[in-house]
């Protein structure tokens, strides 16, 4: 079963990309065939996590991921690891990407739907195809929600606004009714930054593992299955690994093995992508 995965969160730093990354990765290393999308025009995937340069595929090259407004191809990238094991493919993102959003040259319904249209063209040569959102809810956002049939959303659990956490959804919800329906059929929450030796960590989880009840009196998305999966815990390897230009598995099997545990929870995140 085909599916497009929208990972995304109005806020930034709360782990967004460094998921998408190791949720790409473990895919492929299953022999899943996955395309990596970098809709943030801000580029994080693209230069911090894969260690492309953005600047190289603006204009006219063939890989300008603002091809897909224009109705044209977009040519990914491959994606290796180190040994040449698992490779995807990847749209780079670049700040022509916001230009792109906020231009006058479509109107704002055109701008929602490309990105669904383009996607539909190229999904039967995919098994998941991952959407690294940007940390707002522009109309990239909300384009990559509309071409979704799962949404996962990393929620840091160092500093967590209720009120903003509930607006989100409200938001997600006002979508919903807006286009009559929405194709996603499952939300995953996932908490990330997660210290337990942290007093405030501890008062946040149950905010957290509340979502999934608000969800369901919300009445365009009350039908959307809903879960809170086993928080991410705070750990240097997961910021050490993009900057050795390593992915998270990878990384921690060759310079941590005593972090094995941190495996076998990623192992069952992407089982949880995979159900």
């Amino acid at each position: 079963m085909k599916k497009v995965i929208a990972i995304a969160d109005q806020k930034g730093g709360v782990g967004k990309s460094t998921t998408t990354n190791f949720l790409a990765y473990e895919l492929a290393s299953k022999n899943k065939s996955v395309l990596l999308i970098d809709w943030d025009p801000q580029a994080s995937q693209t230069n911090s996590f894969l260690g492309f340069d953005d600047k190289a595929f603006t204009r006219s090259s063939t890989s300008n991921i603002v091809n897909i407004f224009n109705g044209l191809e977009v040519k990914p990238l491959k994606v290796m690891n180190n040994k040449q094991t698992v490779t995807f493919d990847f749209y780079p993102a670049n700040e022509e990407l916001l230009d792109a959003a906020e231009s006058c040259s479509y109107n704002y319904e055109e701008k929602i739907k490309k990105l669904n249209k383009h996607i539909k063209s190229i999904k039967d040569n995919y098994d998941y195809i991952l959407i690294d959102c940007p940390p707002s809810f522009g109309v990239l956002t909300k384009s990559a929600l509309i071409a979704s049939d799962l949404l996962f959303i990393p929620i840091a659990t160092k500093s967590v606004d209720e009120d903003g956490i509930k607006r989100f959804f409200e938001k997600i919800d006002n979508l919903a009714f807006k286009y009559k329906k929405l194709d996603i059929d499952k939300i995953l929450i996932l908490p990330t930054l997660y210290d337990q030796r942290v007093g405030n960590a501890k008062e946040i989880l149950p905010i957290i593992n509340f979502i999934p009840r608000f969800v369901s009196t919300l009445k365009n998305i009350t039908d959307i299955k809903c879960k809170v999966l086993e928080p991410m815990p705070l750990r240097s390897v997961i910021q050490e690994a993009p900057g050795s230009k390593m992915f998270l598995r990878e990384f921690i099997e060759e310079y941590d093995t005593g972090k094995k545990e941190l495996l076998y929870l990623i192992e069952k995140i992407t089982k949880q992508v995979i159900k």
